[in-house]
């Protein structure tokens, strides 16, 4: 074992936030792994539904072209029903919106 570490960093999961933590890292110049223990693109019932925040997040991360291409769906705001009449209904900020785009899409 040679006393210079290989890596400058190690990033423990590869859905968004931990991709997003590793390019960050990378652009600021260090030496990045990360690590996941699945294949992608996966199929994964959560992350379809991005927040305006996320796609500002994305743009600020140079991808946002690239997930646009694949044809997200508009999202003009949340509806979420529960049993019965229970639930909730809000809009995105007027100009803000976010998107739909199935998991396996954005995890490419």
């Amino acid at each position: 074992m040679s006393g210079a570490p290989e890596w400058d960093a190690v990033v423990v999961g590869g859905g968004p936030a931990g991709s997003a933590t590793a390019a960050r890292l990378a652009r600021l110049g260090h030496r990045v792994l990360l690590l996941d223990r699945a294949e992608f693109p996966r199929r994964k019932p959560c992350g379809e539904c991005v927040n305006p925040a996320g796609v500002e997040a994305l743009r600020a991360l140079g991808v946002l072209a690239a997930v646009e291409a694949a044809g997200p769906a508009r999202l003009e705001g949340w509806r979420i029903r529960a049993r019965g009449d229970a639930g909730f209904e809000g809009g995105f900020p007027p100009g803000r919106a976010g998107m739909g785009i199935p998991r396996a899409t954005l995890d490419a």
